[in-house]
């Protein structure tokens, strides 16, 4: 009821659209829980409207890009539905939560019903129809597991407070110590599978004695020495040291027409984050957004090609094209393991052209 809530939300949502349109989800979410408690009638007055307009005021420049784009978003969410949340399923989803933290998922589970049932919680159940529908959202659009995840701060405070609620003294006494020193014991094993925190050999290892089989699974179901997410995070520096090295090799003149591409938004975030520190030029892309700002005025007179092959490149596109290294990462994801760094001389058409004959983003 107290209307600096209202706009903390609206800010929250208003930054969120700036960090990652998921909080489209959660919004969602947000409303239905409103709708389905008392705190529907809030919609009466002005501050929820006032929040929703904060919100959108706030995160305009992304509402507005998408718009102008075509809805760059959509197309992606396309792709991710075709290539990879095809293959997550009920299941799959509900144990990576157990998975991450069995002690914490029990709290979860015992925080959602005591907003949904508990008497004295009773002000509060709208977060219960929050968290619920949140998970639904995420279950019906074969959302990857981690997608709940921001969730669960507001379960694992539920939950607390359930334990600190329980009538038998005895319980409690016991139940509360248990929860918390459980969490922290699973914590430093589960930290290497989102983190790297562990050097590479020594993490497979431990990831082939747990025996986790569904951590190592790729998106697009390989199994990998090591979690995907952890994969990728690794060989950065590498490739932007090698195309710095190439970079230093040409003419000053050359250095100064040239571009880089990378073939895919890993290959290109690695290019824009170490370039300024490496001496790197402006880098271009058409993976994902990378693709909506374009090369700008840069004609590409010399082109590094990060990632990708000489046979992926028409013979008749540059005057010429010589393989300048190769960056070998065998902890890397499969497409990240032996990646290519070309430089291409006098292309027969401008990168503008190129842009323009495109026509579209690459999402996968």
């Amino acid at each position: 009821g107290e209307p600096r809530w209202w706009l903390l939300l609206g800010i929250a949502g208003g930054v969120g659209l700036f960090t990652k349109f998921s909080i489209v989800f959660f919004g969602t979410a947000v409303l239905i829980g409103l709708l389905l408690t008392p705190q529907r009638r809030a919609f009466l007055g002005p501050w929820p409207w006032l929040a929703i307009g904060i919100a959108l005021v706030l995160g305009s420049p992304s509402v507005v890009g998408q718009f102008a784009l075509g809805f760059p978003l959509v197309q992606q969410m396309t792709v991710l539905q075709e290539s990879q949340l095809a293959r997550v399923s009920l299941g799959e989803f509900v144990f990576d939560q157990f998975l991450w933290q069995p002690a914490g998922f029990l709290l979860a589970l015992g925080g959602a019903a005591a907003l949904m049932l508990h008497t004295d919680l009773r002000r509060y159940r709208v977060l219960g129809w929050i968290a619920l529908a949140a998970f639904a959202i995420f279950v019906l659009m074969k959302g990857k597991s981690y997608y709940f995840g921001p969730v669960h701060p507001l379960l694992f405070a539920a939950g607390a407070t359930a334990l600190e609620r329980l009538p038998h003294l005895r319980l409690r006494a016991v139940a509360v110590p248990v929860a918390a020193v459980a969490i922290v014991l699973w914590t430093p094993g589960a930290v290497p599978f989102g983190l790297p925190v562990v050097p590479p050999e020594p993490m497979a290892k431990f990831a082939g004695a747990v025996g986790i089989t569904t951590a190592v699974r790729t998106n697009r179901g390989e199994y990998l020495p090591l979690p995907q997410d952890y994969a990728d995070m690794l060989g950065w520096r590498e490739q932007a040291e090698a195309v710095a090295g190439v970079y230093r090799t040409l003419t000053p003149a050359e250095q100064a027409s040239a571009v880089l591409f990378g073939r895919n938004y890993g290959q290109a975030g690695a290019l824009d984050f170490y370039g300024r520190e490496l001496g790197l030029p402006p880098v271009v892309s058409l993976a994902g957004s990378f693709y909506n700002f374009g090369p700008g005025e840069r004609a590409g007179a010399v082109i590094i090609f990060l990632g990708v092959e000489i046979e992926d490149i028409d013979p008749s596109f540059c005057a010429s094209l010589d393989l300048a290294d190769r960056v070998v990462n065998p902890w890397g994801v499969p497409e990240e393991r032996d990646v290519p760094v070309l430089v291409c001389r006098n292309p027969s058409e401008t990168l503008q052209e190129f842009w323009q004959r495109e026509g579209r983003p690459h999402w996968g």
